[in-house]
């Protein structure tokens, strides 16, 4: 074999070793690129079905407060079906805040977990005071989470 042929077979060896790298190299950049938006999805989803839970939760609670406050009366029918519409955004709130303490960051997390709690414990003296003490929960939680969220969660670039 001359040393052409020797030099070309190198070559061809070395270019071939090359591609192979660059390949790897550029399949690891797209996988990592891909399981990062793919977290990023999953977190912003979530953070997203909390979100839309507490605001009903809380647009349902403000009902309650301006029929305790105001005096208002709601018809039994429209009453009852406030009392679904706060139990199944508050189902729905537990529910996603169960994966989101899993997938969403440890700040957020413990915002879920306190909220929880607050809305869950307590004793109060009267409905009202109950309402404006879940109404207060809700909504520090809801600035906090979107605020907290904004920072954590950038979207992919």
């Amino acid at each position: 074999m001359s040393a052409d042929m020797q030099w070309d077979l190198a070559k061809s060896a070395f270019q071939l070793l090359g591609a192979l790298l660059i390949a790897r190299l550029t399949v690891g950049w797209a996988l990592s690129r891909f399981k990062y938006e793919k977290a990023w999805e999953r977190q912003s989803e979530a953070l997203a079905n909390v979100v839309a839970a507490l605001a009903e939760m809380r647009r349902v609670n403000d009902k309650w407060t301006d029929e305790a406050y105001l005096g208002r009366d709601f018809a039994e029918e429209f009453s009852k079906a406030l009392q679904l519409r706060y139990q199944d955004a508050k189902r729905e709130f537990e529910r996603v805040a169960a994966v989101g303490v899993l997938v969403l960051p440890a700040e957020i997390a413990d915002i879920l977990l306190k909220l929880e709690a607050d809305l869950d414990g307590g004793t109060y003296d009267s409905w009202q005071e109950e309402l404006d003490s879940r109404g207060a929960a809700i909504g520090s939680s809801l600035g906090r989470l979107v605020t907290v969220g904004q920072r954590h969660l950038r979207p992919p670039k």
